[in-house]
């Protein structure tokens, strides 16, 4: 695998992830960006890298208390279909589903790059994939999750790729 290919597949999945925790392409961009403005060459690490992202996507939407205004269906171009329905997922249950279950970090690192503890990580974790399988809350602390948004139909949007 030459550089240049790896250094593009880090840069997508960056990008996803970043997606996926913002919710919004403008937003994402900007993190990405702002994390390949902040590392040195020789930081071409996938998980020091995709770490850095990680850190200044958090510490912006800790700065902006809502996302930026996107409508769902002008965002699915940029992930697979499948993922369209983790965009409507309440922030804090998003987040940890995203570092945890799909990008695959450890707890102990997802828990810290999330700013919560281990029971905390775990309960939202849990209360994402329940919420994802459409599966009714166990959890009395969280606010009554949202109703999945009705989307255009993603059959043709597959079939567009």
């Amino acid at each position: 695998m030459t550089a240049q290919f790896e250094l593009s597949a880090i840069v997508r999945r960056a990008f996803h992830a970043a997606f996926l925790l913002t919710g919004n392409t403008v937003s994402a961009e900007r993190v990405v960006l702002c994390a390949i403005e902040s590392l040195s060459p020789e930081d071409v690490n996938p998980d020091v890298w995709l770490t850095k992202m990680l850190e200044e996507t958090i510490q912006r939407l800790e700065q902006t208390a809502e996302r930026e205004e996107s409508s769902f269906e002008d965002n699915l171009p940029c992930i697979p279909a499948e993922l369209g329905r983790v965009l409507q997922m309440e922030r804090n249950l998003r987040h940890c589903f995203v570092v945890r279950v799909l990008l695959g970090f450890p707890e102990e690192r997802s828990a810290r790059l999330l700013r919560l503890n281990r029971n905390q990580l775990r309960s939202r974790t849990s209360e994402a994939m329940r919420w994802l399988a459409g599966l009714p809350s166990t959890s009395f602390g969280l606010s009554a999750l949202p109703k999945p948004v009705e989307t255009k139909d993603l059959k043709g949007y597959e079939q567009q790729k």
